[in-house]
């Protein structure tokens, strides 16, 4: 035996029951926990949707994968987008939900521990991150479907950030196990009754003295980065970072006054794709909207038309920014990345932008927040 076998430590075996839950019996059919939400409805209408054809617009799923990300990966959702807390009525803010033609699983981290074994009712195994022993998503499906062939995990891809998916695509490689993207969501498709609705109010300008740069300076200076990198096109996703380019603010998150919008920036036009009666007669002036023809002022577009301009537009560009996952932004959807049609793409990082009246306000802001 070498050195290096004598003092190497040996794994534990990974456990893919999960851990005990609190006030769980050992049957179904005994007393369940008082004051939990019972997701045997939802999971029941879920798991007849993903054998649904007309749902799934394909073959059946044997699973599906819920998680805690809107369209744009925002760190908090609005609550018309809580689809895994609807499903499990586990409210953490993090946290993946795969369900099965006869398991439901939810991974929770550190923070959540607690938290998810009181709100999850007894249809849930709980999977701790950070404790020995605890299976990956992607390792659970391997073990639970090692004796299948041809297995169909589906996923809406707009909702689940590009290097998440392709990292479970790798990890599953060499499995039996495929990824499936799933245009309809089917959690959308159970949620009718009771859901909250979107905001409704409209975006409004930031002034001067708060932002502290014009949004023309702004794009001016992207462009020129753009033009040194060789980027035909930026594509803009995050709202925080939406809302700091143009100056602008929204209503549309909770404690984050930002717009539900998406952003293209190329040398000779910029894209706003928002909902269209959200940016009002203000914005439009502050964004120079009306008759824009050049580059210096922002096209006014509906929200989901960026899906057949990324498509359209991609066509004729060679390189093209796309957000990458850097820290805690998760960088761009699956679908994003899906919807480029240009064969090279470059990601890049981009350095904290704030300037110091930026700074000054948003300290302004936590004072008067306490």
């Amino acid at each position: 035996m070498s050195d290096h076998d004598e003092y190497s430590i040996s794994q534990p075996p990974l456990d893919y029951n999960g851990s005990k839950r609190t006030g769980c019996p050992k049957s179904a059919f005994d007393s369940q926990p008082a004051g939990r939400y019972d997701s045997s409805i939802t999971l029941r209408q879920l798991r007849s949707e993903m054998v649904r054809m007309t749902s799934v617009q394909d073959k059946p799923l044997d699973g599906y994968i819920v998680t805690s990300n809107d369209d744009h990966q925002s760190e908090s959702v609005s609550p018309h987008d809580m689809r895994r807390e609807f499903l499990t009525g586990f409210y953490g803010s993090a946290g993946e939900a795969l369900v099965t033609l006869n398991k439901a699983v939810l991974w929770a981290d550190g923070r959540y521990h607690l938290q998810a074994d009181q709100q999850l009712d007894c249809n849930w195994i709980l999977m701790k991150y950070g404790h020995k022993g605890v299976p990956s998503i992607t390792e659970w499906l391997r073990n639970e479907f090692s004796n299948r062939t041809d297995v169909r995990i589906g996923a809406d891809p707009m909702l689940i950030p590009a290097f998440v998916w392709e990292t479970w695509e790798k990890e599953l490689a060499q499995s039996s196990v495929n990824l499936i993207a799933v245009s309809t969501n089917l959690i959308d498709l159970i949620w009718q009754i009771g859901r909250p609705k979107n905001n409704t109010y409209a975006a409004y300008p930031l002034e001067i003295k708060f932002a502290g740069k014009a949004w023309q300076e702004k794009v001016r200076q992207i462009r020129l980065k753009m033009e040194l990198f060789g980027a035909d096109a930026l594509v803009i996703t995050a709202l925080d970072e939406i809302a700091w380019l143009l100056n602008i603010r929204g209503w549309d998150l909770p404690n984050t006054p930002v717009l539900k919008s998406y952003v293209i920036v190329t040398q000779g036009s910029i894209y706003l794709y928002a909902e269209r009666h959200k940016v009002l007669r203000s914005v439009g002036i502050h964004l120079k909207s009306d008759g824009c023809y050049h580059a210096d002022c922002v096209r006014l577009k509906s929200y989901t038309d960026i899906w057949n301009d990324l498509r359209t537009m991609s066509q004729t560009w060679s390189k093209v920014w796309l957000p990458s996952y850097c820290g805690y932004a998760q960088g761009a959807s699956r679908i994003i990345y899906i919807s480029v049609a240009c064969a090279r793409n470059s990601r890049f990082r981009r350095d904290n932008p704030s300037n110091s009246d930026t700074l000054n306000s948003m300290i302004s802001c936590a004072h008067r927040d306490r």
